[in-house]
This record gives structure tokens, sequence and C-alpha cells, in this order.
């Protein structure tokens, strides 16, 4: 039988550790894929059964095959599907599919001004259709779980980018902390990306390097889904965290064509200064404590980080000061009206950081590491100063961004009381996360 009649995918995924790799034909498809699907909603259900749902990191790993996956008519092509390997490009899989140099340079010139091909990833997906004498026809690299870039190889080269139909849902999850957030989130199998939304909501409210026992959070959040299939938490748009036996709420709001969080009261969440100069999410090895005070005062906060975490400043300033000094690394100061941020320990300044330069909150100063001297590992030390003094960051006075305007407050209410109203009903206990759909479209369908 001529096997050029059928259509064909190649097959790349891995089982339970077991590596599975080759070409196969629609029927021999069929049955694998019945089995596959067996033994992912075997897995599927045992993961509801132990964390109450199924958690979905990043782009989906396992293609779904499609006549029209890439908006093109595939049944009369091979259809190929792979993924970039480390130090693989784009000339080395057309090459080795047999397309001719002169394809090779058209290809390199004309995607210059639609996707520079250098910014291909290694893990990434790619699929080749190849017609019945096994020629490349179109060469299309996913980008993402939703866009992706089509080569066109017929007669003259063409390139254009595609985008899949994304579904935006909300969902709802709580959890009581155990350790960080960073921690809390991984060890209840939610996706990462929810402590990342949430830091950047409360980064100046809520001090997450110092949790207490008790301290909860619930969240209603977005997540976006390509073809029934998560492609990750994509929004915030509300929450509770319990600190401290104190009650934080985050509504998410848009005002003056940008999007902000504000209390119930109607009050920014973004104040002048941020709670720490690191980004607790980065790395769950962060560990902080506040050193002891001598005649100068407050004697600051201590972050164990890994080499290499970014350090940013806690607040919009001048830099005064940039020195080094052996035992303690880089000195770096930032002035924000009467106050002085200072970090100690930094490893290595960020390119361009001298003094006078006017920087914003979140910049990155520098960077942690061994500073020469310590023997201590990489650590940052953080002290806020006024008027010659080293004080407690949290009495620092942080006048906050302008709250709901008048002309807002009306739908502001509506949204607050929508939103808190969801907040209160989702329950949570000490056994982990609860996650429930709030949707009312059929359940997504994972794939893991």
């Amino acid at each position: 039988m001529d096997n050029s009649s059928y259509f064909y995918a190649g097959f790349h995924y891995t089982f339970f550790g077991v590596k599975f790799r080759g070409v196969f034909t629609v029927k021999r498809l069929a049955v694998i894929g019945g089995l596959a699907l067996a033994l992912v909603c075997v897995s599927g259900c045992q993961s509801q059964e132990q964390n109450g749902f199924s958690s979905k990191l990043g782009a989906p790993q396992l293609k779904r095959m499609s006549y029209e996956q890439y908006g093109i008519d595939v049944h009369s092509l091979r259809v190929i599907q792979s993924s970039f390997g480390e130090d693989q490009f784009l000339t080395d899989v057309l090459r080795a599919n047999n397309v001719r140099s002169s394809i090779i340079d058209e290809v390199d010139r004309k995607s210059r001004q639609i996707f520079d091909v250098r910014k291909m990833r290694a893990g990434n997906y790619y699929a080749l259709l190849k017609n019945q004498n096994d020629e490349v026809s179109y060469f299309i690299y996913e980008k993402n779980g939703y866009e992706y870039v089509v080569f066109d190889l017929r007669d003259s080269v063409r390139v254009y980018e595609g985008r899949r139909p994304v579904v935006t849902r909300q969902r709802e999850a709580a959890a009581v902390m155990k350790g960080t957030l960073f921690e809390t989130i991984a060890a209840n199998g939610m996706d990462l990306r929810l402590a990342k939304l949430m830091e950047d909501a409360f980064a100046s409210s809520v001090d997450f390097f110092h949790l207490k026992e008790g301290d909860f959070f619930k969240v209603i959040y977005e997540e976006s889904f390509v073809d029934e299939v998560s492609i990750g938490v994509t929004g915030l748009v509300a929450a509770h965290v319990r600190h401290k036996k104190e009650d934080y709420y985050g509504i998410r709001f848009r005002q003056d064509s940008l999007t902000h969080y504000f209390d119930e009261e109607g009050r920014s969440l973004r104040h002048a200064f941020l709670k720490a100069p690191l980004t607790f999410s980065e790395t769950a090895a962060i560990k902080a404590h506040v050193l002891p005070g001598g005649r100068s005062g407050f004697g600051g906060t201590e972050f164990r980080v890994p080499s290499g975490t970014p350090v940013l400043s806690v607040a919009d300033g001048v830099v005064v000061e940039v020195n080094y000094r052996r035992g303690q690394g880089y000195d770096i100061e930032v002035r924000t009206g009467v106050y002085t941020a200072q970090y100690l320990y930094v490893y290595q300044v960020a390119e361009g950081l001298t003094v006078g330069k006017r920087i914003s909150q979140g910049d990155e100063l520098g960077k942690t590491g061994l500073v020469e001297g310590t023997g201590s590992g990489a650590r940052l030390l953080f002290k806020v100063w006024q008027k010659g003094h080293s004080i407690d960051p949290e009495s620092v006075s942080q006048p906050a961004t302008p709250p709901i305007r008048t002309e807002n407050q009306a739908e502001f209410k509506r949204i607050k009381t929508e939103l808190l109203s969801r907040l209160s009903q989702i329950s949570y206990s000490d056994q982990g996360a609860i996650v429930m759909k709030t949707s009312a479209l059929p359940e997504p369908r994972w794939v893991r």
C-alpha cells in the first residue's frame, strides 16, 4: 500500500519516565491515543483525589493533532512534530530535512521583520508538513501555547504569525500558609505564576518573608485555555490575605487607563516603599531575619539568598552612594525624601548604576553573590535611615498612590461587593488547597 496516502504524525512524548518517539499512521495513533488518554485519566483522577484538582504548569506538553491545527488543510500532507534540542537551530532542522540552502537563506531574509529565528528556544515544539514527494511545504514554530509562526516554503517563501483562540476562565483557591507563599503554592500543586501575581499586588502591603502560623490566602484568579488545554494562570482578579492576624484585600480595578489593586476602602495597594528588596518568588530558598540594633538604631534585615538573586529598589529615588568595601561588597544607597535605603553585601552592581541616577521602585540595583572576605554565602543586609539613625522599615510613613476617584466609586463599589462576597464563600482547611471552578463553561480537559 502507498503510505503517502496516509496521514502521519511524529510522536515524541514521555509517560511515567519512559520516552517514546516515532512515526505512526492514523490507525496506530488511534490505538496509542486511546491508551494515552486512559493513562492521563487515571493519573488525573488520582491527582484530583490527592490535591483536590489537577494542575497544569506552562504550555501543553502534548500537542493535539488536528487537520486544521494551523489554519492549513493538511489532508494531503505528512505532519511530523518534535521539539528543539539544546544548541539546535532552525537551519539545522531544515538541512536535516533536505531543504535547499537557497530556500533557507530566503527564510532568514523574510523572517527578520516578522520573527527573529534566533529566539527559537530549546524545548519549544515545531511541526514539519511534508508533501507526497517528502519535501517540506511548511515549517511551524510554537512560540507558546497559543502563538505560532508559519514558514510557507512552497513556491515563494512566506512567513506569518498565527494565534489560536484563547478562552479565559475564573477559578478560586485557598490555602493555609506553610513556609513561604512560594512554598505553599508549590506544595499544593498550584501554578507558580500565582505567587508572582500575588507578590506584585501586595508588594507594598504584605511582608511575605515573615509569614506567621495561621496566615492564609484566598484568591480569585484567571486561567487561560487553548483547545480546552490549560496554558496557565494569567491574571489575579481579587485576593484576601490574613497576615499577623490582620486582613488584607486586593481588588483589581482599571483607572486612568491603568490596572491597579485597591483595598476594600478604595485605597491603592501600591505604597512608596516595598516590603522587601527582593522578589520572594524567585526562589523558595530566601530566608530573612532581623538583626539586633545598636547605638545607631535598628539593626536591619539580613536575607540569606542564592547567588544571582536580583536586588530591587524598594522606592523611587536618587542613587547617593555606590561604593565597594572589602568584607561588605558594594554599598548602594538610594535617597527617597527624608529616608535613605541602604543595601549592603551586593556582589555585582547593575549596569549603568551610578551616583545621581534617578531610579524607580522595583528597578534592579544589582545581584547577590559570595562577597570576598565574608565566606558565609550570598546574603543582603537591608537598612532604612532617617536623620542618621537606622529605623524599622515598618515605621516608614508610606503615602499611597491616588485612591479610587470620586467618579469611579460607584463602579468600584459594585465590583468590590461582588468579589468580596465570593472571597468570603471560599472555604479551606489545614489539609491543603481548595480549588473550585467558577465558570459556567464545561470543565476543561487537563493534559499532564
